[in-house]
């Protein structure tokens, strides 16, 4: 599945991010990315939507589903 960044977020004081992703079957996806030790303005949307398609491929392939 491709997934395309749909949305993001800022919480916990530049802790986490929160990011929606959109794959290609419109499914929509929701979750919130440990950003610790990251400079949020240095981070391009590029690499947020990196890190997001990267966090869902292994929470997929970590699911007993």
């Amino acid at each position: 599945m491709k997934y395309k960044l749909s949305s993001i977020g800022l919480c916990h004081a530049n802790e986490k991010i929160y990011v929606s992703l959109l794959g290609d079957d419109d499914s929509q996806h929701h979750f919130y990315i440990n950003i610790s030790g990251m400079d949020v303005p240095d981070l391009t949307i590029k690499e947020i939507e990196v890190m997001a398609i990267r966090h869902a491929q292994e929470n997929f392939n970590n699911c007993d589903c």
